[in-house]
């Protein structure tokens, strides 16, 4: 029996996650799907497809981040319950309810160390398009010998900006909102109301009482905005995250400059983990950790599959083309 909802019961959802965990145990992946529907832009959208044998789910798919005429897949099957054509059942169906709906192209992301889910993206055809990595560095406590600490003395720049030029490495305040704005948005390419409201939060302090607490820090070049990161904070773990560098200023050594400025910071306030997470096709970015010492300590993979829009009655695939992005568990 195949059950299509719009969202989750309690009960139902701590079904699904015993699935899961026997699941992630069997393929040794650590991703666990999205239960929630808030994700989707039409809350009356089914959304949760599940294959259910002796009163008990046995394949599981969720659908997610349905927008610009893509939609992310999720899914897991139980390991005794694989090559029984469960998860083809559960796409076939939600394969046709997008296709209804306009939508041209799903996403799976999969976690590398599943090979039953490697099979069955080979099998459907979709198509390799880029990984995201999770990267990590541990700090000795010590602040880098290689960068002064951010404040009126700055950072030197690593070469390509011109003779007596200096990188200014310092926390932004609520007067650098609306540059840091149109920096995020463009580097982004992100609406830039979405951005505004993005660096409120990130420049909101601490949430709750011992709680994360997260800061904005920026690059200038004599005095202008060239660069920005955005930091979360809790006990002795930071996490980076929105860190850019304007497009003509690139090249320049600013983001190395801003990245050692904001560990040292990080460093001398008794952070002893730093984590952040990138993407292959931000390959200087990821060279640029690297170089600073992060390492990879998880990847996702991501695939992208169009399928046909003639109907509910057509194939439910057609063959892949074009490009990617989403989540996706073993199947």
């Amino acid at each position: 029996m195949v059950l299509r909802l719009c969202r989750m019961g309690d009960r139902r959802q701590a079904a699904v996650r015993e699935l899961e965990s026997r699941c992630m145990e069997a393929d040794h992946t650590v991703h666990r799907m999205y239960l929630e529907s808030d994700c989707n832009l039409d809350p009356f959208m089914k959304c949760f497809y599940i294959r259910e044998m002796k009163g008990s789910p046995k394949s599981v798919l969720s659908i997610s981040n349905m927008e610009d005429g893509r939609a992310e897949i999720t899914a897991f099957t139980d390991p005794e319950y694989r090559r029984r054509g469960m998860f083809l059942e559960l796409f076939g169906e939600a394969a046709d309810m997008l296709r209804e709906r306009g939508f041209d192209r799903v996403y799976f992301v999969h976690e590398p160390a599943s090979k039953d889910g490697k099979k069955v993206l080979d099998r459907l055809g979709a198509r390799y398009e880029k990984s995201e990595y999770m990267m990590e560095k541990r700090l000795d406590g010590n602040v880098g010998a290689d960068s002064r600490r951010s404040g009126k003395d700055g950072i030197p720049a690593e070469g390509g900006i011109q003779a007596g030029a200096e990188i200014l490495i310092a926390e932004a305040g609520p007067d650098d909102l609306e540059r840091l704005t149109g920096l995020l948005a463009d580097c982004f390419s992100m609406d830039p109301e979405y951005a505004r409201e993005r660096l409120r939060e990130e420049s909101g302090g601490s949430a709750t009482e011992g709680g994360p607490e997260y800061s904005l820090w920026k690059a200038c070049v004599k005095e202008e905005l060239a660069g920005m990161c955005a930091v979360c904070r809790e006990k002795e773990t930071a996490s980076l995250f929105d860190v850019c560098v304007r497009r003509e200023d690139r090249r320049k050594g600013i983001g190395s400059a801003l990245v050692r400025g904001v560990l040292d910071e990080l460093t001398a306030a008794g952070i002893r983990r730093v984590r952040l997470q990138t993407g292959s096709e931000r390959a200087a970015a990821v060279r640029l950790y690297r170089s600073l010492g992060f390492e990879e300590t998880d990847r996702l993979d991501y695939y992208e599959l169009f399928i046909d829009r003639s109907g509910p009655s057509a194939p439910p695939l057609c063959a892949p083309q074009g490009r990617s992005d989403i989540p996706s568990a073993p199947f």
